[in-house]
């Protein structure tokens, strides 16, 4: 993940997913927390409950995001 990031430069999310083919992203987040959980590097991951500063529920979509987060 980080050789990937890497050669991405200095690149935000947004910039980065619009490298990357929409049906490989899913692909690549679960590889980049793979390989990071097993180099013992902490992976951040930001954004993920952007709707609940403004909504008390989570959306499905937020709720998945959660428990991918917890399950990886």
């Amino acid at each position: 993940a980080r050789q990937f990031l890497s050669k991405l430069g200095d690149l935000n999310q947004t910039q980065i997913f619009a490298k990357i083919e929409s049906v490989e992203v899913f692909l690549f987040q679960k590889t980049a927390l793979y390989r990071c959980n097993m180099a013992g590097k902490p992976a951040v991951l930001t954004r993920v409950v952007d709707s609940m500063t403004k909504n008390l529920r989570p959306t499905r979509a937020v709720a998945i995001d959660v428990a991918n987060v917890v399950l990886d």
